[in-house]
């Protein structure tokens, strides 16, 4: 039998990341944590986390803008508009997250870019779409027990 128990938790820190595009604009990703369980099965504890993602461009400069559109677009027709599918970009900023569990549990969370590939569409703004995959590392400090 699985057993789940949702903690609370405090952030300590949420920091954004960020990464330079070749065409001059600036990656920002944030990961935020919004639940956090514990997990026991068969006597192992582990925990679970229920993130977002938030992902947004800035500072585009006005050579990388193209022809605004209040369009929306389905993943499908980004994945099949890809005109440069693995973007070269530059590490600015890459942080942990930190949080302190109910339980006194550490929890540090990244979340850091993998691949970041460039479509052909723009935004309403005219600003360049990227599809942008992450990953998540988790690093996990258990409270200490006291010796006494």
């Amino acid at each position: 039998m699985i057993e789940y128990r949702e903690l609370g938790f405090e952030v300590i820190r949420e920091p954004w990341n960020e990464y330079e595009l070749p065409d001059g604009s600036t990656l920002k990703i944030k990961l935020v944590l919004t639940r956090v369980f514990r997990k026991v099965t068969k006597g192992e504890m582990s925990y679970e986390f229920d993130t977002q993602n938030i992902t947004c461009l800035s500072f585009v400069p006005e050579q990388a803008k193209g022809e605004p559109t209040e369009r929306g677009y389905t993943p499908e027709e980004l994945s099949s508009s890809i005109i440069e599918d693995d973007v070269k970009y530059i590490t600015r900023l890459e942080e942990w997250n930190e949080y302190i569990l109910e339980d006194g549990t550490k929890l540090k969370l990244k979340l850091t870019v993998s691949k970041v590939s460039k479509t052909n569409k723009f935004d309403k703004r005219g600003e360049p779409i990227y599809i942008v995959e992450h990953a998540m590392l988790p690093h996990i400090t258990p409270k200490k027990k006291s010796p006494f």
